[in-house]
């Protein structure tokens, strides 16, 4: 009896574990006619990813979005991003704010932070530099998607396999620290303007660290974007007239 109950589960075991791998085995079919399907092109140079490596963030951006939506992206993006820059530059001037926003942001300074924001009190612009905080929201989403568009665009220069194209798709998505960065500092920009005149002080260094962290990556995905673009140049000047 015992013997037989043994084997049964014996039995069972293996048709689970056959079941299981005529799933997997379905799912890795599967990632292979969507691969095909989405990039005809691109797909044949993938018979060597690992069926779990596909499914990564990462191995996605290698292909897809194509490179027609990304190219419509990053126009769209661009004329966006110089719409809401110009508007909220206007606004910016327009507060009257005693600085460059460059030099307010990253000052690390509460006693100059507060006396800035008292000279907007006098003015009567506080509400309006308040304004402009909310502008600057619709700058940081322009410039998301830009960012994100314009490297993953040029990225497409390299062949799907070449490290350059994995790179510059890492380099997109490190790209959003920079506008979540911008967005955290407006929070802590609010939080100082419900007391312009004696919010803590700690907050003036929270508002210029971030402000600090934003600039850095927005030099780091210009920088990128340069780069990947010159080498993305260079490579297809350099395999012109070769088949991909």
């Amino acid at each position: 009896m015992f013997e037989a109950v043994a084997i049964d589960r014996t039995a069972a075991l293996k048709r689970n574990a056959t079941k299981r791998y005529r799933t997997e085995a379905s799912d890795h079919g599967a990632v292979a006619i969507v691969l095909s399907a989405l990039a005809p092109g691109d797909a044949h140079r993938f018979p060597k990813l690992d069926k779990e490596a596909q499914h990564t963030m990462i191995d996605r951006l290698l292909l897809r979005p194509s490179t027609m939506l990304l190219a419509v992206s990053t126009l769209l993006g661009l004329v966006a991003n110089t719409l809401a820059t110009s508007w909220l530059n206007a606004s910016y001037a327009a507060s009257r704010f005693p600085v460059p926003y460059y030099e307010a942001q990253l000052s690390f300074s509460a006693p100059r932070l507060k006396a800035w924001y008292a000279q907007l009190i006098d003015f009567g612009t506080l509400d309006v530099y308040l304004r402009t905080q909310y502008i600057d929201h619709l700058f940081i989403l322009t410039v998301l998607i830009l960012h994100v568009a314009a490297l993953l665009w040029v990225s497409r220069m390299f062949p799907a396999t070449h490290r350059g194209r994995s790179l510059l798709v890492i380099a997109a998505l490190l790209s959003i620290v920079a506008p979540l960065a911008d967005t955290l500092e407006n929070f802590v920009s609010y939080v100082m303007l419900a007391d312009p005149r004696g919010f803590p002080d700690a907050l003036a260094w929270l508002y210029s660290s971030l402000a600090a962290v934003k600039f850095g990556a927005f030099a780091l995905s210009y920088l990128a974007l340069a780069v990947g673009l010159m080498a993305g140049l260079v490579w297809r000047w350099r395999h012109r007239g070769k088949r991909p």
